[in-house]
């Protein structure tokens, strides 16, 4: 049984908004401008869309054996961390906005911030642990 979960609709909310007030504006100057302007527009563009992308390819996916954790847009990033390997999990809860912090071993923490169902997540991690 394979289940994804992503950022919290606040989180990409966010995203949305600064993509749209800063997005919209660089690609109407993007195709009105010339020169170094048009060069510039392209970039606030490319600023502006880049948290959109980053919120939405960011996924938790709960599998038999391990958890996966896939990020990034240009640079991909997968990480499996097996059941058994979990010493911990710590839920950070700001405004009902959570975050999960997975301890494996003696390492640093996994973070993985403001994920949805973030309740349901440490549940069903924490069913795994204990079969």
């Amino acid at each position: 049984m394979k289940q994804e979960f992503g950022k919290d609709k606040f989180t990409k909310g966010i995203a949305i908004a600064f993509a749209i007030v800063c997005g919209i504006p660089a690609l109407i100057l993007l195709f009105s401008a010339e020169g170094q302007m048009k060069i510039s527009a392209l970039f606030v563009f490319a600023v502006a869309i880049l948290p959109l992308l980053s919120v939405y390819s960011q996924k938790l996916i709960i599998e038999d054996e391990h958890i996966t954790i896939k990020r990034g847009i240009i640079f991909k990033t997968s990480e499996d961390i097996k059941y058994k390997k979990i010493n911990n999990i710590k839920v950070i809860d700001a405004l009902g906005m959570g975050s999960l912090e997975i301890m494996v071993g003696n390492d640093k923490p996994i973070k993985f911030k403001h994920i949805e169902q973030y309740d349901l997540v440490k549940k069903l991690i924490n069913e795994k642990i204990d079969n």
